[in-house]
């Protein structure tokens, strides 16, 4: 498992302080579930699982597809691939919105919203 949760924050492109943060614990957990010295709770499985769209049974050993799928999520998957190898720069303005904090969020929407009705 210590691999797989890994692969999930490598895939999100989060160092572990950044996959910390979002489900609210330190740095040296993640260390540890990462190396196997450590056992995540059914809990943070299921955070992890809810946070990273990630199939639980997957997580747990291995078997299935990594991430949950609609046909929505293909869409949206194929979109954010393609952004990642055509646009760089699209790809780093996602991973910086994702770790906003909420009321950022809010502020950032506030701004697209009066800059696209112009």
């Amino acid at each position: 498992m210590n691999e797989r949760i890994k692969k999930i924050r490598k895939n999100a492109g989060l160092t572990q302080n950044e996959f910390a943060k979002i489900l609210g614990t330190v740095q040296n957990t993640i260390t540890g579930y990462e190396t196997g010295r450590r056992n995540p709770s059914g809990s943070a499985l299921a955070l992890i699982c809810r946070e990273f769209n990630v199939n639980e049974e997957w997580l747990r050993t291995g078997q299935g597809e990594m991430y949950c799928h609609s046909d929505s999520d293909d869409d949206f998957q194929t979109v954010m691939e393609e952004i990642g190898v055509k646009d760089p720069k699209a790809r780093q303005i996602i991973l910086d919105y994702w770790h906003l904090s909420s009321s950022d969020k809010e502020l950032f929407w506030r701004f697209v919203d009066r800059f696209i009705k112009k």
